[in-house]
């Protein structure tokens, strides 16, 4: 944003829950840089926000379902919110595709079984980069911060 002060981040839904980070958001650890949260549907979250700060906005299905949702975020306050174009520091590689991941997935650090991380992917549509073996990677959050899914949980 380019003006600094209260903003009203809004999602009129039922089961969604949303994560504000200051800079990045980190999926092997996503307490790290969580600024301000709510799954108090609907959501209508108030926060102080300084421009010139990058702020990462995370927004995941909050229900046991898990069936999948559309969304439609407003943000609103004393000046204009942009979205980075082309400024991401690692930028997806040539052919990334969007994939569904209809019922969510465990996620891994590498294309290993042993590199389990601490929380499976939320049901939804995520940027596809890779395929190796019986895994894929996916791209989360415009950075180097990717995680791997197995393919049989990647859907149409």
């Amino acid at each position: 944003m380019d003006a600094s002060g209260a903003y009203t981040i809004t999602e009129p839904g039922i089961d969604s829950a949303i994560y504000l980070y200051s800079g990045t958001f980190e999926p092997a650890n996503p307490a790290a840089n969580c600024y301000a949260a709510s799954n108090i549907n609907p959501i209508s979250l108030s926060v102080s926000l300084t421009a010139g700060t990058v702020y990462t906005l995370v927004v995941i299905e909050d229900s046991f379902a898990q069936d999948g949702m559309a969304y439609n975020l407003t943000i609103s306050g004393p000046g204009n919110v942009s979205l980075p174009v082309n400024d991401c520091p690692d930028p997806l590689p040539g052919g990334s595709t969007v994939r569904s991941v209809p019922l969510g997935a465990p996620a891994y650090y590498a294309a290993d079984l042993a590199t389990r991380v601490n929380f499976d992917l939320p049901a939804g549509t995520w940027w596809v980069t890779q395929t190796s073996g019986d895994f894929t990677q996916v791209w989360i959050g415009c950075q180097a911060n990717r995680i791997w899914i197995p393919t049989t949980a990647v859907g149409g």
